[in-house]
């Protein structure tokens, strides 16, 4: 069997069959070049449940041409064939980031929740990935490059990305298309045009430079680069499923109750000062980021770390960072979703929405500042901010907290979570 083959035969077999039911449908993103051709005519061979996407991105003339040899190719060999036309405002403003995020909301458009979407990246790709992320800094998760089987959650509903050819070197794949005389399409826009150095900030052409004038260079000097750099992904990739079974204890150890909503979520600050300082790095780095597509960088974890050391338990430092906030109270950490309070508000008990109709004997009302109240069981009064300390009401909870009446009489303390009964009750 060949290479190429045998490759997607066994990564086959370890993420789509173990996950999947056998007819799952698998939808190969073909954009008529080298590489996705290849994937396409070796699923065929190999008789997987395939289907073809094809966007036409209509930024190029010859564009209209590759679709209708995508199309070609799939009726000769009775492949299902799906293809969508992008229409653009302003085509001579689309970069490429652009046109990926347009590509995966046609790939949404014209799949279901969940669909297996097959991609081309090979070895070089990869290779490239992973040097320019450490080129820029990153990681183990960068230098991890992308994943062979994934999920993406950034557009309208989660694709599962499916890359198989990612230790398959870009030689490989031009002798398996050569052997089989599959047509394919050059794209002309991969042609590589020297940059100036002002235009190295451009990922596009950080990218086309490390194709054309490093990586010639480094494979003059260590045979078989790209495999090399796919391979130490592979060993990365279980250094980091260690870390990720490392985390999942340190969260287990360290999370609290008080995440009463999946928008709030919270951490015991004195467990987390019993781990060592990196194992607390890590599990910052993680339980912020969250479902996030990236992590916050060093900076944001050494602001959050400092918060936890701080003996201020009172302390009312926001720490912002893509949209939401880490804060703390008394031995607490808290982060709070950008929707936090929105949701907070639409969940509050039923008793927190009173009618006030004056035949309702039940009544709500605010509660004015420096008001004391004397709780159930207490021999004494205690302002509203000393029992919302011992209840351990953080201040950005407390304004939808109310009073509830009964015929005009207070009988309770009302919070987003709790009701507290005072003597009257």
């Amino acid at each position: 069997m060949h290479p190429i083959l045998h490759t997607i035969w066994q990564s086959y077999h370890k993420h789509i069959l173990s996950n999947f039911s056998p007819n799952q449908s698998i939808y190969i993103a073909c954009s008529g070049g080298r590489d996705s051709m290849c994937l396409l005519y070796a699923c065929h061979l190999l008789k997987l449940p395939i289907k073809v996407i094809h966007i036409n991105h209509q930024l190029q003339a010859v564009n209209d041409d590759w679709q209708t040899k995508v199309e070609q190719f799939c009726q000769l060999h009775q492949i299902p064939c799906q293809t969508k036309r992008l229409i653009w405002q302003n085509p001579s403003h689309v970069n490429e980031q652009n046109a990926r995020d347009a590509r995966y909301q046609a790939f949404c458009q014209l799949t279901s929740p969940g669909a297996i979407i097959a991609t081309g990246h090979h070895a070089y790709d990869q290779a490239e990935t992973v040097l320019a992320n450490f080129c820029q800094g990153t990681g183990i998760t960068g230098l991890l490059g992308m994943s062979t089987f994934s999920t993406q959650h950034a557009f309208a509903k989660p694709l599962h990305l499916w890359r198989p050819l990612l230790s398959i070197s870009r030689d490989t794949i031009s002798e398996f298309v050569a052997l089989h005389q599959i047509p394919y399409v050059d794209d002309p826009t991969n042609q590589y045009q020297p940059c100036h150095t002002e235009d190295f900030d451009n990922t596009n052409n950080q990218r086309a430079w490390l194709r054309h004038e490093v990586f010639p260079i480094l494979n003059l000097r260590f045979h078989k680069v790209s495999q090399n750099i796919a391979r130490t992904c592979q060993n990365l990739a279980k250094s980091e499923q260690i870390l990720q079974e490392i985390y999942q204890q340190d969260l287990a150890f360290c999370q609290t109750t008080n995440s009463w909503t999946m928008q709030q979520q919270c951490l015991n600050i004195d467990n987390l000062q019993k781990l060592s300082q990196a194992r607390i790095f890590q599990l910052l780095h993680y339980w912020v980021k969250a479902k996030k597509p990236f992590a916050p960088n060093q900076h944001i974890i050494e602001q959050i770390y400092q918060l936890i050391l701080t003996k201020n338990s009172e302390q009312q430092t926001i720490i912002a960072w893509q949209g939401i906030q880490i804060r703390r109270y008394q031995q607490t950490l808290y982060r709070l979703d950008a929707n936090y309070l929105a949701v907070l508000a639409q969940n509050l008990p039923l008793f927190w929405h009173n009618s006030n109709h004056a035949t309702d004997p039940y009544q709500s009302r605010n509660i004015n500042p420096g008001e004391s109240f004397q709780r159930l069981g207490k021999s004494h009064h205690e302002r509203f901010k000393k029992i919302c300390q011992a209840l351990k009401i953080p201040a950005w909870e407390r304004g939808f907290a109310s009073v509830l009446q009964k015929n005009g009489q207070d009988f309770a303390l009302c919070f987003a979570n709790q009701c507290v009964f005072l003597t009257n009750f």
